[in-house]
């Protein structure tokens, strides 16, 4: 399962501004919920991985930049993974 959630950080100005109404209540506890579903998915895989044997892989794309991180715990997520893939063009923008 490969993860690619951009972003689940709690800075004022991610995400859609059409749609702040919304997640401004929601943006203290986006990261608690990411760091929770990376934990189910990692026990869920686990699981299954003792059931039939087979090795299954929790990966998932983040941000090589703190702007970007914002209020995420830097590496509290690593402990669920396999491994993590740095988008690193997110370090000078699209620009």
């Amino acid at each position: 399962v490969d993860i690619d959630w951009e972003y689940p950080s709690g800075t004022e100005t991610s995400g859609n501004p059409r749609d702040w109404c919304v997640s401004d209540k929601m943006r203290t506890t986006v990261y608690a919920n990411y760091l929770d579903l990376m934990k189910l998915l990692r026990e869920k895989l686990d699981a299954a991985s003792s059931q039939d044997d087979k090795k299954y892989f929790l990966t998932a794309a983040v941000s090589a930049s703190s702007w970007v991180l914002g209020g995420m715990g830097l590496g509290e997520y690593c402990q669920y993974l396999d491994f993590a893939n740095l988008m690193t063009y997110d370090l000078y923008g699209a620009w």
